[in-house]
C-alpha cells in the first residue's frame, strides 16, 4: 500500500510541477506580449505627435495665410489693384515666417522643405540669413 501512495504521491507531485511549469511559461508570454503592447503604443504615440505637430505648423501657416491674403485683398481694394497672381513679397514673407516657426520647434531644413513644398536650399538660406542678421 505504501507503494501505491508513493506512486500517487510522485505522479501528483509530477503534474503539480508540470501544472506550475505550464503556468510560468503562460505568465511569461503574457508578460512578453503586454512587452510587445507597450512597445507598439509607445510607437503610435510617437506617430500621433508627429501628426498633432505638423497639423499646429499646418494651422499657424494657414492663419499666416489668411492674414495675409485678408491685408493683401483689403490693399488691393483700397488701390483700385486686381491681382491675378498674388506672388509677391508678402507670400514671401509668409514663406520665411513659417521656415522660422518650423525651425524654432525644432524641424531640420530637410523636414521643413519637405513640409512646406520648397527647395531644401531655400530653407537653408532663409535660416542662415535670419541667423546672420541675428547676429549683426
Amino acid at each position: 500500500m505504501t507503494t501505491l501512495v508513493t506512486v500517487v504521491f510522485a505522479i501528483v507531485a509530477t503534474l503539480a510541477a508540470a501544472a506550475a511549469a505550464a503556468i510560468l511559461f503562460w505568465v511569461r508570454s503574457l508578460a512578453t506580449g503586454q512587452r510587445a503592447v507597450c512597445k507598439e503604443l509607445e510607437e503610435v504615440a510617437a506617430s500621433q505627435r508627429r501628426i498633432l505637430e505638423k497639423f499646429h505648423s499646418l494651422a499657424h501657416r494657414q492663419r499666416i495665410l489668411s492674414r495675409k491674403i485678408e491685408g493683401e485683398a483689403r490693399a488691393d481694394a483700397e488701390r483700385g489693384v486686381d491681382r491675378e497672381h498674388p506672388e509677391d513679397s508678402g507670400e514671401k514673407q509668409a514663406v520665411k515666417e513659417d521656415v522660422l516657426f518650423m525651425a524654432k520647434r525644432g524641424l531640420d531644413a530637410a523636414q521643413i522643405a519637405r513640409d512646406l513644398g520648397i527647395p531644401r536650399g531655400e530653407v537653408e538660406l532663409i535660416l542662415d540669413l535670419h541667423r546672420f542678421g541675428s547676429n549683426h
